[in-house]
């Protein structure tokens, strides 16, 4: 627990990614730590799991895969750190809508389920895109499907957690990479 306990529960998506991995690295001794990623983290156990699958069940969408265990990981977590994403600046929509939209999503909707009370989300600098616009020369500005993707991200996070602890801005925080 984050109040009372040394001891902190940490989800991590994308955890075999660069920040993922040093983020476990320096987390693993005071914390215990749930990684999950698409391939297996060196020398760490780690939950594979495709957080963008999705089925349909009954005519209407299940985003999550019903054997998925990943879930599992989010009960009983005092946060998740969502880093898990599709990082190539010019991806396009083929990739980013599985990997960085409905991944999050269904990373949202796994943390309003277990009422996990905090959420750290990884998204990119070029969310802000419209002030960033008028502040940085264009050869700055990447655009197309990602930065999209980072935008209706942040947006949707508060939406999702007023169900979690009744205060999205305590329970969501984006922090924002290149």
């Amino acid at each position: 627990m984050i109040h009372g306990s040394t001891v902190v529960q940490v989800v991590i998506t994308g955890a075999a990614g660069a920040i993922g991995s040093q983020l476990a690295e320096e987390l693993s001794p005071a914390h215990e730590l749930r990684l999950i990623d698409i391939r297996p983290v060196t020398g760490r156990k780690t939950i594979i799991g495709d957080l963008s699958h999705r089925t349909t069940a009954g005519g209407r969408v299940n985003w999550f895969r019903s054997s998925s265990s990943w879930r599992d990981a989010f009960n009983g977590a005092d946060v998740v750190v969502h880093l898990a994403a599709n990082s190539e600046s010019l991806a396009p929509w083929e990739k980013v809508l599985p990997d960085n939209i409905q991944a999050t999503r269904n990373v949202l909707e796994a943390a309003a389920k277990h009422g996990v009370p905090r959420v750290v989300f990884a998204s990119s600098n070029w969310a802000v895109k419209s002030l960033e616009q008028k502040l940085a020369p264009a050869c700055y500005l990447p655009d197309g499907p990602k930065i999209d993707s980072s935008l209706l991200s942040v947006r949707s996070m508060p939406m999702a957690f007023p169900r979690l602890s009744g205060n999205s801005q305590d329970a969501c925080s984006s922090m924002r990479g290149g």
